[in-house]
């Protein structure tokens, strides 16, 4: 999520999750003009035949959609935080909806977790892995075939508030 001019934000989903799916082969947009609210369905992401419905991170009324991405669908794998935007909102409340969000240093707690979250799903080789500075896996659906796209979605698809 990036915060623009006039209380727009862009959404998109980030590097963790992008190497989660690993690259998906279509993406699902909503209209501009869709009202949305937070928590409801903003986009849906296809990786063969199987879908991952995200969630919008906000409240607002789309009023852009990045038709790059719907034409390079791996854009959202390959650059999630510039060319791989997914959608603008038009927040009406934008302080009250940012502060619904992770940020600071419960950001880095609730990213710790949903990493201690991974290495659970991967097995216990990697459970008592720590960062070590390498990058993540590309495709963990991809390398880790045992780990089903289901179990991927109910780990890391929750709501985006906070819990």
């Amino acid at each position: 999520m990036n915060i623009e001019k006039f209380r727009r934000v862009r959404i998109g989903i980030d590097d963790f999750i992008s190497k989660i799916l690993g690259p998906v082969d279509e993406i699902n947009l909503p209209p501009v003009g869709t009202v949305m609210k937070r928590t409801e369905i903003g986009c849906i992401l296809t990786r063969n035949d199987k879908k991952a419905p995200i969630q919008s991170p906000m409240s607002g009324t789309v009023c852009a959609v990045n038709d790059k991405v719907k034409k390079n669908p791996e854009l959202v794998h390959d650059d999630p935080y510039h060319e791989g935007w997914l959608y603008m909102l038009d927040s009406e409340n934008l302080k009250p909806e940012l502060e619904g969000l992770y940020s600071g240093r419960e950001c880095f707690q609730w990213m710790e977790k949903e990493g201690q979250n991974l290495y659970k799903l991967m097995g216990p080789r990697y459970e008592q892995l720590s960062a070590t500075g390498g990058e993540l896996v590309d495709d963990i659906f991809g390398e880790f075939p045992k780990i089903s796209w289901n179990l991927l979605l109910r780990t890391f698809f929750h709501t985006t508030e906070k819990r």
